[in-house]
Parts: C-alpha cells; sequence; structure tokens
C-alpha cells in the first residue's frame, strides 16, 4: 500500500488537523500506507480522532421488545469503541422514534418499560423504550398509548443503565454479564455503584 496525498490528507483530517501534513506522512510511511494503523498510531498518541458519530451511538427502535441482555451488550459495543478512539464525547442513545407531520425528529426523554411492576432483574427480562410519562394542563400525569394498551410498566430511565455499563468498563476489562446484573442490582438497591475490589456482606451490604 503506497503513501498517497488521499490518504495523507485523510489521516489529517482525522486528527482534527491537529498534525501537519509532513507529520502524517512520516506515520503513514510507518505503516506502509494503511490508515487503519496510522489512526491507532494516533490514538496511541492521545490524539482525540475524529470519528463517525454512528461509530459510539446506541441505536434503538421504539417499541421494540429488547432483553435486558440486548441492550447493555448494545451499549456496551458503542462505549469501548469511544473509549478505544480516546473521545470525549458521551456515548449516546438515539431512539428511532416517530417524526411530526413536519418530517422532524420527536426527541423526547425515553425511558425503560418491562411487562411486570418491580421484575426480577436477569439478562432475558423484556423490556421497551418508550417516552416516559408527560402531565396535562391539569397537572395528571398520562402515559403513552402504548404503554398502556400493553400494559407496561415504567422501570427506569436509560441513564441508570448507562452508568452502570461505563462504570464496569472501568473496573473490569471485560465483564460478564453477570458482572453486569450484580451492578445494576446493586445500583438500583443502594444507588451507588458496586466496587468489585471490596467485600460485601450476603445482603450486599459494604463490610
Amino acid at each position: 500500500m503506497e503513501v498517497t496525498t488521499e490518504n495523507i490528507k485523510k489521516l489529517r483530517k482525522l486528527s482534527n488537523e491537529k498534525l501537519g501534513l509532513t507529520e502524517c506522512r512520516g506515520i503513514l510511511t510507518k505503516v506502509g500506507g494503511d490508515v487503519e494503523k496510522a489512526k491507532m498510531i494516533l490514538i496511541g498518541k492521545g490524539i482525540e480522532i475524529m470519528v463517525d458519530e454512528k461509530e459510539y451511538t446506541v441505536t434503538l427502535e421504539l417499541r421494540k421488545p429488547y432483553t435486558l441482555g440486548e441492550l447493555i451488550r448494545l451499549y456496551e459495543q458503542a462505549e469501548m469503541k469511544r473509549r478505544t478512539y480516546n473521545l470525549k464525547k458521551s456515548t449516546k442513545i438515539k431512539v428511532l422514534a416517530p417524526v411530526d407531520e413536519e418530517g422532524t425528529y420527536l426527541d423526547y426523554d425515553y425511558e425503560i418499560y418491562t411487562v411486570e411492576d418491580y421484575p426480577e432483574i436477569h439478562p432475558e427480562m423484556i423490556c421497551y423504550l418508550e417516552r416516559g410519562c408527560e402531565y396535562d394542563r391539569d397537572d395528571n400525569e398520562y402515559y403513552p398509548e402504548f404503554v398502556t394498551t400493553q400494559k407496561l410498566y415504567q422501570w427506569h430511565l436509560t441513564e441508570i443503565y448507562e452508568g452502570v455499563v461505563g462504570n464496569l468498563l472501568q473496573q473490569k476489562e471485560n465483564p460478564t454479564i453477570d458482572d453486569y446484573m450484580i451492578g445494576l442490582k446493586y445500583y438500583l438497591k443502594y444507588d451507588a455503584f458496586y466496587d468489585f475490589g471490596k467485600l460485601y456482606s450476603i445482603d450486599g451490604s459494604r463490610l
């Protein structure tokens, strides 16, 4: 693979133009013109590279049944890419939601709903994403029609599972799904992150 002017410009753009053309040429020469290998060198130097937002965005479908394990793994994949690229931006969750009559994306606060009230938390637990509770002019709360017709129960905000996944990836290199279940159950009970480096009593409290 040759070092071309096109690849030099491409690498410079990936570096957010923090590197000059000469430096980019030097890096590409070391890796035989391979842009992907050159990109990893930039990451190793601590340079925040330009990455397509899709790389660190979790795209979920509105009202589609997911297992809790699926939601966790989808977020984990995007979060690990974000960290690989040394991105300061946060991993995003995008819900493929309906658009209004003018074609504008309806960006609501979405929550996780389950088919049981106070469900037993496990990887195969069925979850749905839907808009949260809203209020009418008289301050009476109401839920989206999908929630009421399917008889779903409001579980938690998506931010909770985002936080648990992010925290666990800081503690462990390759967390298992059981690790995530432990971390999630602990957070929901104690409103704190489980520390895998500490000892806990049988009821989950710290010793």
